[in-house]
């Protein structure tokens, strides 16, 4: 299943879940947890945004699964396909489009970085400032490589 935007995922909703999963209370506890410094997760809530390669790693570290997270239920799977535990209509973001969306994400951030040329502090920078921009925008184009390829390019061409 692929959702056409990452709009669909209720922000605070995830937050709540993160604390709860993490057993943490505040956004430096989730911070340790997700081994982030305090301002990536301050700035992530401000812009009502998620640090989703934190998220991603943390959860993945700590065993935790990425369906609970963001829909707040964990996913059954049956031999043939993978349903939901509970059964409502509504999309659910899977653990395979997550993880495919930040695997889409570093291919492309490798390809792109290859050639600049970049001390490895200016690279790890420019990773870590355009991999939360283009994990939205895989979703909001649908897993286009292309597309997001051109954001890639266009944001390293800015900074």
């Amino acid at each position: 299943m692929v959702l056409d935007t990452v709009q669909s995922v209720d922000v605070q909703k995830v937050y709540v879940r993160l604390y709860m999963l993490f057993n943490v209370d505040s956004d430096a506890g989730l911070s340790r947890a997700l081994g982030l410094s305090a301002s990536a997760v301050r700035n992530a809530r401000n812009r009502n945004s998620l640090p989703w390669e934190g998220v991603i790693n943390g959860c993945i570290s700590h065993g935790i699964d990425l369906n609970e997270v963001f829909t707040g239920s964990a996913l059954k799977v049956n031999n043939d396909k993978e349903k939901p535990s509970d059964n409502n209509d509504t999309e659910r973001l899977a653990v395979t489009d997550v993880l495919a969306a930040h695997k889409l994400v570093v291919e492309v951030l490798d390809d792109i970085l290859t050639n600049k040329h970049l001390n490895a502090e200016r690279e790890l920078l420019v990773r870590n400032k355009l991999t939360p921009l283009l994990l939205e925008k895989v979703f909001e184009y649908n897993f286009n490589e292309v597309m997001v390829k051109t954001v890639a390019e266009g944001a390293l061409y800015m900074t």
